[in-house]
């Protein structure tokens, strides 16, 4: 179809619109997964208290979009900002997920719960972007993590 025709131009505007509303919610991506995962001290983290199920689940959602975004990119000129979103989210899951594994290996019994939840919630994320080979090694240092404490405990 020309660009110079008028369904040419009405297309041409429509990818417009819809670039500019994904680009609200693949910009906001990142910023809910660092607020989940972010290393909280011991201070910070109610006893027994876990992330918000719901938020999680939002969130897992919305990485799953930006994921499935990126086959379309081109399409609806998002491309750049696409791309660059996606490897801020891969670069802080790679980096942040032995940070979230320390401390869970390190939690006292009242902030474990929180600690657990941080790292299952990573696991998931990982899953979405690195694919399920990635997420079940990282379940599997999970599930190290949390009884490594116990065993040095028990001796």
């Amino acid at each position: 179809m020309p660009m110079d025709s008028s369904w040419g131009r009405s297309l041409s505007g429509l990818r417009t619109q819809i670039g500019d509303m994904l680009r609200l919610e693949i910009d906001s991506m990142p910023g809910r997964v660092r607020r989940l995962l972010k290393p909280r001290a011991a201070g910070e983290i109610r006893p027994n208290s876990t992330l918000d199920p719901v938020e999680v689940a939002e969130t897992e959602a919305l990485v799953a979009f930006v994921v499935t975004c990126r086959h379309f990119a081109s399409e609806l000129a998002i491309s750049e900002m696409t791309q660059r979103t996606f490897s801020e989210l891969q670069q802080y899951l790679d980096s942040g997920t032995r940070g979230l594994l320390d401390a869970l290996r390190a939690a006292a019994p009242s902030e474990r719960p929180f600690r657990q939840s941080q790292v299952d919630t990573a696991v998931r994320l990982c899953a979405t972007v690195f694919g399920s080979d990635y997420a079940i090694q990282l379940g599997k240092a999970a599930e190290l993590a949390a009884t490594a404490d116990r065993k040095v405990a028990k001796r």
